[in-house]
């Protein structure tokens, strides 16, 4: 799934803008994000309506798959919406590449407060020399999940497909699922 909105800037072509897409769109120093809930929402909704219960994604979008994570557990807690919650598939597992936790203080406040309760298991993917997404800043996001696991890597700001990432991905995936309490 492409990201709602598409990027401000300076493009060769309509074409070249189409591009780029982006989940949010910050203000300029990067700590108000407009368009967040939508985009929440917009991917929540996908996850119903396609045979789906596990996400992917990479660098601002793991930022994101964060905060659906965190709609989840809102949503448990939430008696008024917990009845909505039965119809809704469960998140299963969540892979989150090169993520961050967000910098807007509305959003990361319940980031704080609602992924330590978050039982979804989580894969997280941190290039040791991650030179746009710092390591530590992804081991901040990680260290809020408490079904976290890690892989690290020898590269950057990517998700590797080596032999041995895809056995690692494929071993998290099995445990996930084995684990779920979904037949």
């Amino acid at each position: 799934m492409d990201a709602t909105f598409e990027c401000d800037g300076e493009f060769e072509s309509e074409e070249e803008r189409a591009k780029y897409r982006t989940w949010w769109i910050p203000n300029e120093d990067f700590t108000v994000y407009s368009g967040l809930d939508a985009s929440v929402t917009r991917v929540r909704e996908a996850l119903q309506s396609k045979q789906c219960n596990a996400l992917l994604g990479f660098s601002q979008g793991a930022a994101l798959v964060s905060l659906v994570c965190q709609s989840y557990v809102t949503a448990a807690s939430s008696p008024s919406v917990s009845q909505l919650e039965d119809e809704t598939k469960p998140l299963m597992l969540a892979i989150l590449a090169g993520g961050f936790l967000v910098r807007d203080t509305e959003y990361q406040t319940q980031l704080l407060k609602c992924l330590p309760m978050c039982k979804i298991p989580t894969l997280h993917i941190i290039g040791d020399v991650d030179q746009l997404v710092p390591p530590s800043r992804s081991m901040q996001l990680k260290e809020l999940f408490p079904s976290a696991e890690t892989y690290t890597h020898e590269g950057g700001h990517c998700v590797p497909t080596n032999k041995a990432a895809i056995s690692a991905y494929q071993a998290f995936i099995q445990s996930a699922l084995s684990s779920s309490s979904m037949p």
